[in-house]
């Protein structure tokens, strides 16, 4: 019995020996990092389509865009801008426009105005804000109202008018 003491007790010295040894340890650290860059996805959910038009009307023609917007945490409000394919085209280079083929006669360029759900006008190229874009991570609704007016309608040629307009988030300065 003494010799079965006598052997545990060494086995224990000895796993306390190593466990000690093991004890001793190197160890090191790293660093974990990571960037949020600030972005925003814009989802066109209907794309603006006025239709037919009756040229001969004296009423202006009305119609609308819908788009979900995500932009990032903490970017603060942000501006949309609008750019428009025939915006720098002959005649009217601040303005909206949708053309039939080149677009090169005035008979062939049919312009429009896009506004805000509050009906405040939107200018080409410059940063219009948005308050209710608040980049908080979740999706925002936003309409866009757009009108042709019953003189922009006169004189136009048939066929099909088109234009392709660019929306880009710009954000504050943090």
């Amino acid at each position: 019995m003494k010799t079965m003491f006598g052997r545990l007790a060494l086995c224990l010295v000895a796993l306390l020996a190593m466990g000690a040894a093991m004890a001793d340890p190197n160890s090191q650290t790293f660093n974990v990092t990571a960037q949020v860059a600030q972005g925003c996805v814009i989802l066109v959910k209907t794309h603006m389509t006025f239709g037919l038009l009756n040229v001969t009307s004296d009423t202006a023609a009305e119609s609308q865009a819908t788009f979900a917007v995500t932009c990032t945490n903490g970017s603060g409000a942000i501006a949309l801008t609008f750019g428009s394919a025939n915006g720098n085209r002959a005649g009217d280079v601040s303005a909206f426009k949708m053309v039939k083929g080149a677009g090169t006669t005035a008979a062939e360029r049919l312009v429009y105005t896009l506004s805000k759900a509050d009906k405040a006008m939107i200018a080409i190229d410059k940063a219009t804000p948005f308050t209710e874009l608040v980049a908080d991570g979740s999706a925002k609704s936003l309409t866009i109202n757009g009108k042709i007016a019953a003189a922009a309608k006169k004189g136009v040629m048939t066929g099909t008018y088109t234009d392709t307009v660019t929306m880009t988030a710009t954000y504050p300065v943090l």
